[in-house]
């Protein structure tokens, strides 16, 4: 089994890879169980000192502190747009904080109660922390479990983010994973290669998603996202995925209009008037202009 605590007067040492080494016996599936050979005790973060002002510190290492939970090192990381909320000043964090919500990496330890996840699956970490068997969990609302929160009177939980509990972000070397087996989404073989790509599964890519259900596109419908930003682009390129018949940005930034260009959406500049009300016009003249507005609302809350 994995060894889950240091040896008796092992030294303090620098932040390093775990090593792992194959014991003697064997689990009851048949395979080798893996022992920690190296012991870390402090490791770097992105510490959160108040507003504006954030360093990358020594930080108490990330351990198993209850059976469920895994331990994963970090291989990639985003940087959210609520993050900068945060950064900016405009929540209650409290400085000492590891910020990120968005994270991918590989497994480097696992609790004694954790059965599906293994030693060496990458995995990705979505932005909230479930527990998998609570009622709003059940009914696929693990935005706002009822579990992992230390307070009873608060549901969802969440990494690094204020108000979401006291578990720590991603942007650091580790990553405790409470209720590894239902939070891990284990990546296919070319995970390694597109960890750029998967990464985006945190968060980004299925909130623009979800927007699209909440709006209720159907196939062969048109539809207008407003905001072009990383989540804007998701949700355009999601209605796309879904048979959209045409699918619409508005924006005022040049870049972000040319990313949208590229992935085959139809950009307009927010800044030229003309634009902006021809696309509306076109929209009017069909009766997808209703979902559009759906999807324009959501979107827009969203980028």
């Amino acid at each position: 089994m994995v060894s889950l605590t240091r040896p008796q007067g092992s030294p303090r040492l620098p932040p390093v890879p775990l090593e792992w080494v194959e014991t003697d016996s064997r689990r009851w599936d048949g395979a080798r169980p893996f022992e920690c050979v190296h012991w870390r005790e402090i490791t770097k973060g992105l510490v959160y000192d108040g507003p504006c002002q954030v360093a990358v510190k020594d930080v108490p290492d990330a351990k198993i502190e209850r059976p469920t939970d895994v331990l994963v090192r970090i291989t990639a990381t985003n940087i959210c747009g609520s993050d900068l909320h945060m950064y900016e000043g405009r929540t209650d964090l409290e400085a000492g904080r590891v910020l990120g919500h968005e994270n991918l990496g590989v497994v480097a330890e696992v609790g004694s109660g954790v059965e599906r996840i293994r030693v060496g699956d990458r995995v990705c970490l979505p932005f909230n922390i479930g527990c998998g068997f609570c009622r709003n969990c059940e009914d696929g609302l693990t935005a706002f479990c009822l579990t992992v929160h230390p307070d009873p009177n608060m549901a969802g939980a969440a990494f690094g983010f204020a108000g979401m509990g006291p578990f720590d972000g991603g942007q650091a070397e580790y990553l405790r994973v409470p209720f590894g087996d239902f939070n891990c989404l284990r990546l296919p073989e070319d995970a390694e290669e597109k960890e750029d790509d998967y990464v985006m599964v945190a968060d980004i890519f299925p909130t623009g998603w979800h927007a699209t259900r909440l709006a209720g596109l159907r196939p062969g419908e048109s539809c207008v996202v407003y905001g072009a930003g990383p989540v804007g682009l998701m949700a355009a390129y999601s209605a796309m995925i879904q048979g959209a018949k045409k699918v619409m940005i508005v924006d005022r930034h040049p870049d972000r209009l040319r990313l949208a260009e590229q992935i085959g959406v139809l950009p307009i500049d927010d800044s030229k008037s003309a634009s902006h009300l021809a696309c509306w016009s076109r929209l009017k003249q069909t009766r997808a202009a209703a979902r559009a507005r759906k999807a324009l609302k959501v979107s827009a809350r969203r980028s």
